[in-house]
């Protein structure tokens, strides 16, 4: 430690116990005040010390000349410890949850409010022992988020999405929103993308089922992950999008930048809200229009979400093969709704059947997430969109008497309004196990053709 480091120190401990040999300081020792009160004494003063000194300090000398400071406050030993620490939480980070972004093993971190703290760990939500002093700390938490990126949260505007240095998505909302206090929820940033390998290891889908969706994406087949909130959808696009060629012009479209691709002609776009002046906006629709004219070959949409659905479908359907997106949904039927109702909030009057019809056309195959009771995440079903309306149903079924196919895949009492699903594989939850349907995609001649190493026993049925 410097000279001048050492002086200063030297000087506040003589202080110190001055004080303490002195009756009528022990007898005017401050009383217990609140926790949070008392750090910003501290972080005051300490600043004023650090303020005169030049040199850079370590940790060792912020920690003593913190427990100096501590002396005057009537405070248990332990209490003033925890202290120390939480002050150390703040200047290198976010306070006391910088030990929660720092465990590699947490992947969500819920502050339902400042006394009640949850953590995402190996699927499951567990419950902290950890709390902040009070909402005023939980709030001065969410100022330090905010402002570096010139965001605000108030009464006029009390929800807020942004993201922490590491890329880590956080989404805050305070009263009078939030009727118990101010929420804070950060979903970790992954730092690595997975492999096959951890995907077999978990146990999310078999090696088959691996090296299917790894060709569709090679082979150009325009893919939708559909699941829940937390199934691991942005995830999996990430794994599927590092399977595309290198000499591939890819644009991303997110809201929050999460994707990690590693090929060389990428150009990655993100959306942005109003600013403090309530301007200043570019939506997810904006950038995929704006992307259309980038000449891309593929554009990934991190999640569709509104109606930047109808600008998704129409490139989908005029030279953009192999584009990947994100929806939320229950399952690939559900799914299908979902994109027809986002359809109608861009204000279109579009016939059903048109948007239907070009939802069937656009789409190739929907890869359904679900994370389970257990905490586990699984691919519970792959499925191909194989048609629309009467004409859909009657080549379904073509399909299924040239290949000589299960008699249930054949569609009976065909609808004009629906767009047919047939499942390639499923999980079964029962039996704890992946089915093979029998199912043979329409495009595995095509995939074949192309010298993928796919032949039509892959598809035999196990049911």
């Amino acid at each position: 430690m410097a000279g001048g480091n050492e002086y200063l120190l030297n000087k506040l401990q003589n202080q110190n116990m001055n004080r303490q040999n002195d009756d009528s300081y022990i007898s005017k020792k401050v009383e217990q005040k609140d926790c949070y009160e008392i750090k910003k004494e501290i972080v005051k003063e300490l600043n004023d010390i650090m303020s005169k000194i030049n040199e850079e300090v370590d940790e060792n000398f912020l920690k003593t000349t913190m427990l100096n400071l501590l002396v005057k406050y009537n405070i248990p030993e332990i209490q003033k410890k925890n202290l120390i620490v939480e002050i150390l939480y703040d200047i290198k980070g976010y306070g006391i949850l910088q030990p929660l972004l720092d465990d590699p093993e947490i992947t969500e971190i819920i502050c339902c409010r400042y006394d009640n703290i949850y953590v995402e760990k190996f699927g499951k939500m567990i419950k902290t022992n950890l709390k902040f002093n009070g909402e005023k700390e939980l709030r001065n938490l969410i100022d330090k988020i905010i402002q570096p990126l010139g965001r605000r949260v108030d009464d006029a505007q009390p929800m807020v999405n942004a993201r922490l240095k590491d890329k880590s998505r956080v989404n805050i909302v305070v009263p009078p929103i939030a009727a118990d206090g101010a929420t804070l929820d950060i979903r970790k940033f992954s730092k690595r993308v997975f492999t096959v390998e951890d995907y077999i290891k978990f146990g999310t889908m078999t090696k088959e089922i691996a090296e299917f969706i790894r060709w569709c994406v090679t082979g150009r087949k325009n893919i939708i992950v559909s699941g829940g909130t937390g199934s691991g959808k942005t995830t999996l696009l990430n794994f599927l999008s590092n399977y595309i060629p290198e000499n591939e012009a890819i644009i991303t479209i997110e809201d929050l930048l999460e994707l990690q691709l590693v090929q060389p002609n990428i150009r990655r776009l993100e959306a942005r809200g109003k600013n403090a002046e309530g301007t200043g906006e570019v939506s997810i629709r904006d950038c995929v229009i704006n992307s259309l004219r980038m000449r891309p070959d593929r554009i990934i949409v991190g999640e569709v979400r509104s109606h930047e659905v109808v600008d998704m479908l129409q490139a989908m359907n005029t030279g953009h093969d192999g584009s990947l997106t994100t929806v939320h949904a229950n399952s690939p039927k559900d799914m299908v709704e979902r994109l027809y109702v986002m359809y109608l909030m861009g204000g279109l009057e579009v016939p059903e059947k048109a948007v239907k019809s070009q939802i069937s056309s656009a789409i190739d195959l929907i890869i359904q997430v679900q994370r389970l009771s257990d905490g586990s995440r699984k691919v519970t079903q792959i499925s191909e969109v194989v048609g629309f309306g009467k004409q859909g149903a009657e080549f379904n079924n073509d399909y299924v008497k040239k290949r000589k196919m299960k008699e249930s895949f054949l569609i009976k009492n065909a609808s004009s309004s629906e767009v047919y699903l047939q499942d390639i594989f499923k999980y079964d939850k029962i039996k704890n196990k992946f089915i093979t349907t029998g199912w043979v995609p329409t495009f595995l001649d095509e995939l074949i053709a192309k010298k993928y190493p796919l032949t039509e026993d892959m598809f035999k049925g196990d049911e």
